[in-house]
């Protein structure tokens, strides 16, 4: 099966949570913008990042071999199911790109994907992140 793009969400970084002593860390004031919206209708994907989407931290989001965080819908039910949470779909796990038909098991480092008039490469998966976690 091919891969399909969904949805795009870009976002801005925001400071969430609370900074009076809390004992975990996410509980702590922290900045991010894994919070995204959709975009309808063209975006620009430029080298670093899409069109309207920032990151909260550089040295680890966005940049020429970052510029596109992708995630498969195709998961989105079994974490809806986990996390009883109903309506969590296209961003929730903060990704530019939600696509159906491919996840991380049929995807290969150096895949190259045209997307409307841009060409992409699969450049390294996503790592680690507390905020997810």
């Amino acid at each position: 099966m091919s891969a399909r793009l969904v949805s795009i969400q870009v976002g801005q970084p925001h400071l969430r949570g609370s900074d009076v002593g809390l004992a975990e860390p996410i509980d702590h004031q922290w900045k991010s913008a894994i919070f995204k919206s959709p975009v309808t209708g063209p975006v620009f994907l430029g080298s670093t990042n899409v069109e309207g989407d920032r990151q909260a931290d550089p040295r680890v989001h966005g940049g020429p071999e970052m510029a596109v965080l992708c995630y498969s819908a195709d998961h989105y039910p079994y974490w809806r199911r986990e996390l009883g949470i109903e309506e969590m779909g296209p961003g929730g796990f903060g990704e530019n790109f939600t696509i159906s038909g491919q996840d991380e098991r049929s995807v290969c480092l150096g895949d190259v994907y045209e997307v409307g008039e841009a060409v992409v490469q699969i450049s390294q998966p996503r790592g680690p992140c507390y905020k997810i976690s």
